[in-house]
C-alpha cells in the first residue's frame, strides 16, 4: 500500500505525482480486474485518473469507459452499443447540483414544486432501472451537494421554494430508494462537500473555466470515497482492528501512572477525547469489527486499564489481547493466525511512530493508520480512512464477535475430546443446505466477495449478478448454515454452479474461515451430488485457480475423490477436476442436515 494514498493525504501531492504513483502500483500482481463506465454530468477526466490509483492501491485493476460530457442520461437510457460491448462490472454516475433540470422558482406553488421533485427523482430512477435491465451491474450514484448561493437566505433550507430545501428532499428520496434497491450505492458528496466546506468544494471560477463541479484540489477526496465503495463491493474492506494501549486507548502509561491516573473519562479535554475514541471503536465492534490488543505492557496492568470504570471498552470486547514485552510485529502475526485472517484484513493503531514503522517493515500487508500525536485527531483519521467501509450490514456481521467467542469455547472443548471425529460429533452440529430461490442475496454475495482462503476460483460477483445466477435455468446457487451447541454461525458456505447437458461445473465455492475443519465441505458437496443425481448429470467438474491466499484448498478436489483432467476451455492458471456422480459416496458423518 502506497503511503501517499493513505488518509490523511496531501491531495495536491497526489495530483502532481499520480503518474509516478500509477507506474509503481501497476507493477504489483494479483489484481482483481473491474470494468467501470463513468457517466458524465460534469468534467470527469481527473476523477478517473485519481480513482485509478486509489483502486490499484486497493488491489483492483480498473478499465474505464468514459461517457460523453453532460450526456449521462442519454448514455444510459438509450441504446449504447459501445457500453454494451464494454460490458461494465460497475457504473458510476457523476452528477452535481448543476445537473438538476427541474429547479424550483420563487413563483412556484407547492403543487408545482412537488411535481418537479417527483420528475427529478424519476429521471434518475429511470436511469437506475435501465442500467439493471441492460447491464445488470451495480450503480454508484452521487447524491447532491448544497449550492453555494441561497436565494432565500436562511429561509432557503426550510421554505418549499428554496433550492437547499429541494435538494435536501431529493437526497432523502435517493436514500430511501437506495435502501430498497440492492444494486444502488450512494456516493455521499453532500457529506463530503459539507465536511470540506462548500466554498472549497465548488469553485465558480473552475466551473466556468473547465466545467469541474468539484474543485481540483478536492478531486482526490471524491475519488477516494468512490474507491472505498468499490473496494467494499469487491470484499476489500478490513475485518479487524489491533490497538496499542498506553497513549492510544487512554492517556498516560499505566505501568508508571497507575490505573487511577490514566486519562480516560470526562475529567478533562484530553480524557474526554480518549473516551470518545473508545466509544467510536465500541461502535465498530458492535457492527462486527474484531478488536485485538498488541501492547508492550504487563497483562495485569493492561486488564486494569481495559476495565477502567470510566472507559467505554472493556476486556470482553477484545478477541485477542497480547500484553507482553515481545515485539509488536510478532504479536500481530499471532493475532492474525488466531483470527484466521490474512494480515491485509487488519488495521493497526499505535501512537508510537517507531512501533508503526517496525510493523510496516516486518508486516507490510498490515494497514497501519497514520495518526498524529494529538488524540483529538484519531477518531477522524480512522473514520476517513475508509478501511471499514461497508455497502451493507448483515446479521452475520453483527454476530461475528460472538461467533469468535463461541470458537474459543469450541477450542477448549476440543482439547477434552479423545479424537477429532469424536469432537466433531459431540458438537451436535446442524446445517441447513439449500438452493437459493432469491433469499439471502446480500449475505451470499458478501461471502463470495470477502472470502479469500477457502475460495476455489476467487471469481467475484455482485448481488445483481448472483440474482441472475439464481434466476437462470443454466445455473444453481447453494448456500449452507452451520449451528452447534455453542451457537449459530449463520450462512458460512456458498456454491455457484453452471449447469450443462451432462455435467455440473462448480464456478464458485467459498466457505468462511470460522468453520474450517468442521466437515462442512463434505456436507456441501453431498448436497451438490444429490442435486446432480436428481438432474441426471453424470459429471461434476471442479475448477481450482491458485492465489497467494487459497493454498488451503489446493488439494480439496482430490480429497473429495475428483481426478485431474484437461481444461476444455484451456484458460490460463486453471486446473480442472472431474468426478462421476455414480461413484460418489456420502462423506459427511458429523453434521445433521435439513432443508429448512
Amino acid at each position: 500500500m502506497n503511503d501517499l494514498l493513505k488518509y490523511p493525504f496531501d491531495s495536491l501531492e497526489i495530483l502532481r505525482k499520480y503518474k509516478s504513483i500509477r507506474r509503481t502500483l501497476i507493477k504489483n500482481d494479483n489484481f482483481i480486474d473491474v470494468k467501470i463506465f463513468v457517466a458524465s454530468g460534469t468534467t470527469t477526466d481527473e476523477i478517473i485518473k485519481i480513482l485509478e490509483v486509489f483502486l490499484l492501491n486497493a488491489g483492483l485493476k480498473p478499465e474505464f469507459l468514459q461517457g460523453n460530457y453532460g450526456l449521462f442520461y442519454e448514455d444510459l437510457i438509450f441504446e449504447n452499443k459501445d457500453l454494451k460491448d464494454f460490458n461494465p462490472d460497475l457504473i458510476y454516475v457523476h452528477t452535481s447540483f448543476k445537473n438538476l433540470k427541474n429547479i424550483p422558482k420563487v413563483s412556484d406553488n407547492i403543487s408545482d414544486i412537488n411535481q418537479k421533485l417527483n420528475d427529478e427523482f424519476c429521471n434518475f430512477k429511470d436511469i437506475w432501472e435501465k442500467i439493471g435491465e441492460n447491464y445488470g451491474c451495480p450503480v454508484i450514484q452521487n447524491n447532491f451537494e448544497m449550492p453555494p448561493q441561497r436565494i432565500l437566505g436562511n429561509l432557503d433550507s426550510t421554505h418549499s421554494n428554496g433550492l437547499t430545501n429541494y435538494i435536501n428532499n431529493l437526497n432523502v428520496k435517493f436514500s430511501r430508494h437506495a435502501n430498497e434497491d440492492d444494486n444502488l450505492y450512494l456516493n455521499d458528496i453532500n457529506y463530503l462537500s459539507a465536511f470540506h466546506g462548500i466554498e472549497n468544494w465548488f469553485s465558480m471560477k473552475e466551473w466556468y473555466r473547465s466545467k469541474h463541479s468539484v474543485s481540483l484540489r478536492y478531486i482526490p477526496y471524491l475519488s477516494y470515497n468512490i474507491a472505498n465503495i468499490i473496494s467494499a463491493l469487491y470484499g476489500k474492506s478490513k475485518k479487524g482492528l489491533v490497538l496499542d494501549l498506553d497513549n492510544t486507548l487512554w492517556g498516560g502509561v499505566i505501568g508508571d501512572d497507575g490505573v487511577s491516573e490514566i486519562k480516560i473519562g470526562n475529567g478533562s479535554p484530553v480524557s474526554e477525547a480518549y473516551l470518545d475514541f473508545q466509544k467510536y471503536i465500541k461502535e465498530l465492534h458492535s457492527r462486527g469489527i474484531m478488536l485485538s490488543i498488541a501492547s508492550k505492557n504487563d497483562m495485569k496492568n493492561a486488564l486494569e486499564g481495559l476495565n477502567h470504570p470510566e472507559g467505554a471498552l472493556s476486556e470482553k470486547d477484545f478477541i485477542s489481547i497480547k500484553a507482553n514485552w515481545s515485539d509488536k510485529a510478532g504479536n500481530i502475526q499471532e493475532i492474525s493466525k488466531e483470527l484466521n485472517i490474512h494480515n491485509d484484513a487488519l488495521v493497526f493503531i499505535d501512537d508510537n511512530p517507531a512501533e508503526r514503522d517496525l510493523v510496516k517493515q516486518f508486516l507490510p500487508e498490515i494497514n497501519v493508520l497514520n495518526v498524529t500525536d494529538d488524540i483529538s485527531d484519531y477518531m477522524d483519521i480512522l473514520d476517513k480512512s475508509g478501511f471499514f467501509e461497508v455497502t451493507s450490514i448483515s446479521k452475520d456481521d453483527i454476530n461475528r464477535n460472538s461467533t469468535f467467542e463461541a470458537n474459543k469455547q469450541r477450542a477448549k472443548f476440543e482439547k477434552k475430546a479423545v479424537n477429532y471425529q469424536e469432537y466433531l460429533i459431540s458438537l451436535e452440529m446442524k446445517s441447513v443446505i439449500k438452493e437459493s430461490k432469491g433469499e439471502q442475496i446480500e449475505r451470499i454475495s458478501q461471502l463470495i466477495n470477502k472470502t479469500n482462503q477457502f475460495n476455489l476460483t476467487t471469481f467475484r460477483h455482485t448481488a445483481a449478478e448472483v440474482t441472475k445466477f439464481i434466476e437462470s435455468k443454466d445455473s444453481i446457487v447453494i448456500y449452507g448454515t452451520l449451528d452447534d451447541r455453542f451457537g449459530e454461525n449463520g450462512i458460512i458456505s456458498v456454491m455457484v454452479c453452471n449447469v450443462f447437458t451432462e455435467e455440473i461445473e462448480i464456478h464458485i465455492w467459498v466457505m468462511s474461515c470460522r468453520v474450517f475443519k468442521r466437515d462442512m465441505e463434505f456436507a456441501m458437496f453431498d448436497k451438490l451430488v444429490d442435486i446432480a443425481k436428481k438432474m441426471n448429470k453424470k459429471i461434476i467438474r471442479g475448477i481450482f485457480i491458485p492465489t497467494k491466499k487459497n493454498q488451503l484448498v489446493s488439494d480439496l478436489y482430490e480429497t473429495l475423490g475428483f481426478t485431474r483432467t484437461d481444461s476444455p476451455k484451456n484458460r490460463e492458471n486453471e486446473t480442472h477436476y472431474v468426478v462421476d456422480t455414480k461413484n460418489i459416496k456420502q462423506k459427511n458423518q458429523s453434521i445433521k442436515i435439513s432443508n429448512e
